[in-house]
């Protein structure tokens, strides 16, 4: 545990000599609250893969044992309560034309949501640009998280406000983000769309004391490009980040442990669940080049969304009739000349 804790430090100083490191305050940013911006949050989360065929009957196990009977989780901590909430999210990727992000194990995402279940609670319909962060400690569950705000620009005024990606983050953020980009070796002038994940996504939030502790996403997710289609249902049990950032060896280590009950006892119940910590990003991204093997191009010539495809086929379609129409004219000439002799 030490050296985990020895390597998040190291970590955190790197990043704070990079420029104005700042740590999440309580009340200020998370899930359950406000989120604050450029803020390094380190957050534990397991990823567990369910075949699609299994998916309402791992749900249904779920939805029972953690919200609906409350004796399991009250065994676990009798200070913990839970319920779930059923929300949609359309998390967009950005990437370089050498796919940098994706080799790296990192996302650059503009993430959009909604709360079907309580469409008046102050995170649905938020927005956020993020940067999540593989490897930022020797443990593989551990993962780094900045926040960005939204705010489009009014008119395009500035090179930033004519970007692709730029010109959704707040002004007053954006020379952050880039800079976070710059540190990971990116250039974020380069950066362009390449594929959006759709999920609807049921969570189940469990307190301790009213205060948030974990979550537990059922995430039922897809993403498209052209006629490819990739469909993926998985379980992300995740710590709080601000909680498990800010807190001391002995908290961390007991939140680690209540993470390692609650994916013990999906497992027990489910033993063909098996984990899978492949961010969505490149799942999405390796299933859907799987089926088009000419992806990277189209990312690069900006044409792999649904209008590059109808002008892609335009253009097919006007080639077609062009190699069938040259012949039969020269046919027709041809056929005229024998005709005068």
């Amino acid at each position: 545990m030490k050296s985990k804790i020895s390597a998040l430090l190291l970590f955190s100083f790197a990043f704070s000599l990079a420029g104005n490191f700042v740590y999440a305050q309580d009340g200020q940013t998370g899930e359950f609250s406000g989120e604050g911006t450029n803020v390094l949050r380190v957050e534990q989360e397991d990823k567990l893969w369910v075949p699609l065929d299994r998916a309402d009957e791992v749900w249904a196990f779920m939805e029972n044992k953690f919200v609906s009977d409350q004796s399991y989780i009250k065994s676990i901590d009798p200070e913990f309560s839970s319920y779930w909430y059923l929300e949609e999210f359309w998390d967009t990727y950005y990437d370089t034309p050498t796919f940098q992000v994706l080799g790296q194990h990192n996302g650059v995402r503009h993430r959009r949501r909604i709360n079907h279940t309580n469409p008046e609670h102050n995170k649905s319909g938020r927005e956020l640009m993020q940067i999540k962060i593989n490897n930022v400690d020797n443990n593989p569950l551990n993962r780094g998280e900045f926040k960005f705000d939204i705010e489009p620009p009014q008119n395009s005024a500035s090179r930033d406000d004519r970007h692709p990606m730029l010109h959704l983050v707040k002004p007053d953020h954006r020379q952050d983000f880039k800079g976070r980009l710059e540190a990971l070796g990116i250039d974020p002038y380069s950066m362009k769309e390449v594929l959006t994940v759709h999920d609807m996504r049921s969570r189940i939030y469990i307190t301790k004391k009213g205060q948030p502790f974990m979550s537990i996403s059922f995430d039922r997710a897809d993403a498209r490009i052209w006629w490819a289609t990739y469909n993926f249902v998985e379980i992300e049990p995740e710590l709080n980040e601000i909680t498990y950032t800010e807190g001391d060896a002995a908290t961390r280590e007991y939140m680690e442990k209540v993470l390692g009950q609650v994916v013990g006892e999906i497992r027990k119940e489910f033993p063909f669940i098996e984990q899978n910590l492949t961010p969505k990003y490149s799942k999405s991204y390796n299933a859907l080049n799987e089926q088009l093997p000419f992806f990277p191009l189209l990312v690069k010539f900006n044409v792999h969304n649904w209008q590059g495809m109808m002008l892609v086929a335009i253009i097919f379609a006007a080639l077609v009739g062009l190699a069938i129409y040259i012949p039969l004219r020269w046919y027709g000439v041809i056929q005229r000349e024998q005709r005068v002799v």
